[in-house]
């Protein structure tokens, strides 16, 4: 078994929080306002985000040392020189009526630029590390976004017929699929890829650039902050094997 280091489970809890107090998913569970309406601003808000994210994984895998075997395999898993999840995302744009077009006259708020900006900074640092810590953060901020947003647009979407959506359910909502479901090889490279690069003993105690990461992800999901978010002492029981196979 793979040791788990505590910052990561934290890490994971952060993001559900972040998730399941974003008014984008608040609004979703309970029927507020459009969900189609919804689905166009969410797949508006992320595409800065999806769009630079080849190129940032790109950055970091070109610098990875040569004995970091199992943390090139995750970043080669994740890499999308062929824009193939990239291709996904936009079918799921279409699925709520939108096109290439919309998405590149799209103006970014400034959470979403700033979240942007840091992802780039991260990724293109000389330090491996902070890149690889990026990374992590982005995808399993994706996994989280994923799995509490996927049952409502399932809903939705399946209620509506097929004659009048603009692509079919499959290639609609594939990308939010994969990024639900478990994916237990990928799970065990980063579990690896921290080991790897945390030479630490677990500690509950995040890396800078992943408390800083958190900190823009839940404002560029406009989550409730109160002031405190969550504290990661109060939480650090919770972090398991359990916890982090579910979370990739």
């Amino acid at each position: 078994m793979a040791r788990i280091t505590g910052w990561l489970g934290e890490l994971v809890i952060e993001l559900n929080w972040g998730c399941e107090n974003s008014p984008y998913i608040k609004n979703l569970k309970n029927g507020g306002g459009d969900t189609m309406a919804m689905g166009r601003e969410l797949c508006l808000v992320l595409w800065p985000f999806i769009s630079q994210l080849p190129a940032n994984v790109s950055r970091v895998r070109r610098i990875l040392p040569d004995n970091m075997t199992a943390c090139q395999k995750f970043f080669d898993q994740l890499k999308d020189d062929e824009l193939y999840y990239q291709g996904l995302y936009m079918q799921q744009c279409t699925l709520t009526g939108l096109d290439k077009a919309a998405l590149d006259a799209y103006k970014p708020d400034e959470q979403t630029q700033a979240l942007c900006l840091l992802m780039e900074q991260y990724c293109a640092s000389p330090d491996y590390h902070d890149g690889v810590l990026a990374i992590v953060a982005a995808e399993l901020a994706a996994t989280c976004f994923a799995r509490h947003s996927q049952e409502y647009f399932e809903e939705f979407f399946a209620s509506i017929p097929e004659t009048e959506r603009n692509i079919n359910l499959e290639d609609g909502l594939a990308w939010l699929r994969l990024h639900a479901k478990p994916h237990p090889k990928h799970a065990l490279w980063l579990m690896r890829t921290i080991e790897a690069i945390d030479a630490r003993p677990p500690s509950n105690k995040m890396p800078v650039p992943v408390m800083t990461l958190i900190d823009a992800i839940h404002q560029f999901l406009k989550s409730e902050q109160n002031g405190q978010g969550v504290s990661h002492s109060h939480y650090g029981h919770l972090v398991n094997q359990q916890l982090i196979d579910s979370a990739v």
